[in-house]
């Protein structure tokens, strides 16, 4: 920052331009780091949206789990539905309540 010497000026106009320079520099300096600013903002942004996503994923996939099981469950009992009826066309009534009688004891 070494200012070439004029001989008509003085060192305060020596030192007022040298504090115009920075004061220059640094108004660069903020209109450069003002998009920074911005773009770390919206990076923020875009990770807690990120967050949130994952979070609802992770939900959805428990959901989905929890889905499944209970189709599982509600086709073993519709499989069992389906043999129950088979088994009542073959097997003849009096043999049904013949074993209903000895399971529970009524006579």
């Amino acid at each position: 920052m070494n200012e070439p010497y004029h001989p008509f000026t003085t060192a305060a106009d020596r030192q007022e331009a040298i504090l115009n320079r920075q004061e220059k520099a640094l108004n660069k300096i903020k209109e450069n780091t003002a998009p920074l600013e911005e773009l770390r903002r919206i990076a923020d942004a875009a990770e807690q949206q990120a967050k949130l996503a994952k979070k609802e994923a992770e939900s959805a996939k428990k959901d989905a789990e929890k889905s499944r099981r209970q189709s599982r469950i509600a086709n073993v009992l519709a499989l069992i539905s389906i043999a129950m009826t088979i088994l009542a066309w073959l097997v003849p009534k009096e043999l049904v309540v013949q074993a209903l009688s000895a399971m529970f004891g009524v006579g």
